[in-house]
C-alpha cells in the first residue's frame, strides 16, 4: 500500500507531497489544479509512461516522482540527462539505469500494480457498467483461469503438433524401412570387408617377406662379388696348405739337425778322449785297466759308428733341406705374387716370409 507520494517538477507540480491514510482517499480540486497530473506521475513510476519530456515543468531541475510504501520502502523515478529508478530501504540503495522503455523487475515486484489499481478521471465505475462476459473475464483473470485456458489451448496445440509429427515420423519410418531393403547386402559386405582386411594383412606379411628376401639376395650378390674378387687367392688354397706343411717339415728337420749337431760335438769329444787313451796304453800296467779301456773303446767305437750313420743321415737331411728350401723359395715367390701382406680372409699379417 502507498503511504506517501512526492512529485517534483512534473507538469503543474513544482514540489508536491501527498500523504495517504488507510482506506479510501479522495483528491479534490478545481479544474487544471493538477489532479490528473498526480495519476500521470504515479503511472510514470508504475509503467514508465508517458515517454519523452512533455510532462516536465519549465522550472528546471530534475523531474522526480517518489513512492513511499507503508513498509517505508522508497521507489523513486527520476529524469535529468538520464533516466533512472532508485530503490532503497533497510539500508539498501540501488540505482537502476539503461532500462529504456521497460520497467525494472525490482520495481514491478515491489509495486505489484496494474490497470485495476489505477483508473482515469472519466473511467466508468469499476465493474458496474461492464457486461457479464467482461466481469467473468476479469474474475477469470484474477483466478488465473485465463492462464488455464491458455495452457489448455497450448496443450491441445502441442497435441495436434505431436500427432502431426507422429504421422510424419511414421511415414518417414515406412520410407526408411523401404530404403533399408536396399541395404540388405551390407551384412554380406561386412563379411567381405573383414575377409579383405585379412587378405590385406596377408599381403603385407608377404610384402615384408619379399623385402627381406630382396635384401638377402642383395647381400648374397655382394658376397658373391667379393668371392669372385678373392677367387685367385682361393685357387691357391691347396698350394698354401702344401707350403705350410713343408714349412712344418723344415722346422722338424731343423730340430733334428740341432740334435745331430749336438751328437757330432759329443762324438768329437769322444775321439779326443780316445786319442788321449791311445797314447797312454803302454803306461797302464794292470790288465783290468786295459780291458776296461778296451771295452770302453769298443763302446766308443760303437757310438762312433752310430754317429757316422747319424752324420750321413744329417748330410742327407741337409741335402733335402736345401732342395726343400729352393722349392719353398719358388713357392713363396708364387705365393707373394697373389697374396698381399695382409690376409684378405682373416685380416692378419702373413706369417710366411722368405729367408
Amino acid at each position: 500500500m502507498i503511504s506517501s507520494l512526492k512529485i517534483k517538477n512534473f507538469q503543474s507540480h513544482d514540489d508536491s507531497t501527498l500523504d495517504f491514510v488507510p482506506g479510501v482517499n479522495m483528491i479534490l480540486g478545481s479544474s487544471d489544479s493538477g489532479k490528473s497530473a498526480i495519476i500521470r506521475a504515479l503511472k510514470w513510476v508504475v509503467w514508465n509512461r508517458p515517454n519523452g519530456d512533455a510532462f516536465r515543468s519549465n522550472w528546471g531541475g530534475d523531474t522526480e516522482v517518489e513512492v513511499i510504501t507503508d513498509d517505508e520502502y522508497c521507489i523513486r523515478r527520476g529524469k535529468n540527462k538520464e533516466n533512472y529508478y532508485y530503490i532503497g530501504a533497510d539500508g539498501t540503495d540501488v540505482t537502476l539505469k539503461a532500462f529504456k522503455s521497460d520497467v525494472p523487475d525490482e520495481v514491478k515486484q515491489k509495486l505489484n500494480m496494474d490497470n485495476t489499481n489505477l483508473q482515469n478521471q472519466i473511467d466508468s465505475p469499476f465493474l458496474i457498467s461492464n457486461t457479464p462476459g467482461e466481469v467473468a473475464s476479469y474474475f477469470n483473470k484474477i483466478a488465473h483461469l485465463d492462464q488455464i485456458d491458455v495452457g489448455n489451448r497450448n496443450v491441445q496445440a502441442q497435441v495436434r503438433n505431436l500427432t502431426s509429427t507422429i504421422k510424419i515420423t511414421e511415414g518417414q519410418l515406412e520410407e526408411s524401412k523401404a530404403e533399408l531393403v536396399q541395404y540388405e547386402y551390407l551384412d554380406k559386405f561386412v563379411i567381405e570387408l573383414e575377409q579383405l582386411e585379412a587378405d590385406v594383412s596377408t599381403c603385407l606379411q608377404v610384402k615384408n617377406g619379399r623385402d627381406a628376401l630382396e635384401t638377402l639376395i642383395r647381400d648374397i650378390d655382394v658376397i658373391g662379388f667379393e668371392i669372385t674378387e678373392a677367387q685367385p687367392l682361393i685357387n691357391l688354397e691347396g698350394e698354401i696348405d702344401t707350403i705350410l706343411k713343408m714349412w712344418n717339415t723344415v722346422e722338424e728337420l731343423d730340430k733334428e739337425k740341432n740334435v745331430l749337431d749336438f751328437r757330432i760335438t759329443e762324438y768329437k769329444d769322444v775321439e779326443v778322449q780316445i786319442e788321449a787313451f791311445v797314447g797312454k796304453e803302454s803306461l797302464l800296467a794292470p790288465v783290468d785297466a786295459i780291458l776296461e779301456m778296451m771295452a770302453e773303446q769298443t763302446t766308443i767305437r760303437g757310438q762312433r759308428d752310430s754317429f757316422t750313420i747319424i752324420l750321413d743321415s744329417i748330410k742327407d737331411s741337409d741335402s733335402k733341406v736345401i732342395d726343400l728350401r729352393k722349392e719353398l723359395v719358388d713357392m713363396e715367390d708364387t705365393f707373394h705374387q697373389f697374396m698381399p701382406t695382409i690376409c684378405p680372409l682373416c685380416g692378419s699379417e702373413s706369417k710366411i716370409k722368405t729367408e
